[in-house]
């Protein structure tokens, strides 16, 4: 609405929307949202060459500003320097990707099971918390693999990869806003595990966009058939 219809005040809330990914301290989070910006603008844009100019025009314009929004980075980069201060860049993730993996590797074809872990292979460095018996996995991505193994992975990829592609070559304004936040969601589920959390909000929002972008698909398609009668 704020490219297309030249509205200012979705830029406003733009703006301030990327303010709070920044000061959540999420490094995942704002990569996401510079991602389904990133995409948002070079569908919308239309040709290459407009949206080179217009991305110029936002690094410019945010490179001049720093001084103002700048200190909105210290989260994010303080979070940085400590785990790089414990020896990687990711080492708050790298544990728990290791025990996916592992949990993968040792039943590639079925997994560990929908919503669990093995604790055999990951009480240690898997993110699991006795006492409340939750768990972090730490990848989206990765527990679709250890959790489901590599049927569960032929069933699912295809429904979201196959969502994606149908959105991406829909020239659509609806289409580019569903796009933007498939975007935002397939980055920060890299290291972010909710795809299978059903009482988290970031696991019924990313369902909820994934089954509005069918509907929305399914409806394009009608429309499309209904108008070539």
């Amino acid at each position: 609405m704020g490219y297309t219809r030249r509205i200012k005040i979705y830029w406003c809330l733009g703006v301030l929307c990327i303010t709070a990914v920044m000061f959540s301290a999420s490094r995942s989070a704002l990569v996401g949202a510079i991602a389904a910006i990133t995409i948002l603008l070079y569908k919308l844009t239309g040709t290459k060459a407009k949206f080179m100019k217009v991305a110029t025009s936002i690094v410019l314009l945010a490179a001049v500003t720093l001084p103002i929004w700048g200190s909105a980075l210290d989260p994010v980069m303080q979070k940085y320097k400590d785990n790089v201060a414990e020896g990687s860049a990711y080492s708050s993730r790298e544990n728990l990707w290791s025990a996916r993996v592992m949990e993968f590797e040792s039943s590639p074809l079925i997994g560990v099971g929908f919503d669990a872990i093995d604790l055999n292979l990951s009480s240690a460095s898997g993110g699991y918390d006795k006492d409340s018996g939750m768990v972090e996995s730490g990848s989206s991505w990765l527990i679709i693999l250890s959790m489901t193994g590599l049927i569960g992975a032929i069933l699912l990829f295809p429904v979201l990869f196959g969502t994606y592609r149908k959105l991406w070559f829909d020239s659509s304004p609806q289409a580019t806003m569903l796009l933007g936040l498939l975007t935002f969601f397939f980055v920060h589920m890299i290291a972010e595990g909710y795809i299978f959390y059903g009482g988290s909000m970031l696991a019924f929002l990313l369902w909820l966009t994934i089954g509005v972008s069918r509907d929305f698909l399914q409806y394009r398609l009608i429309l499309i058939n209904c108008r070539s009668k």
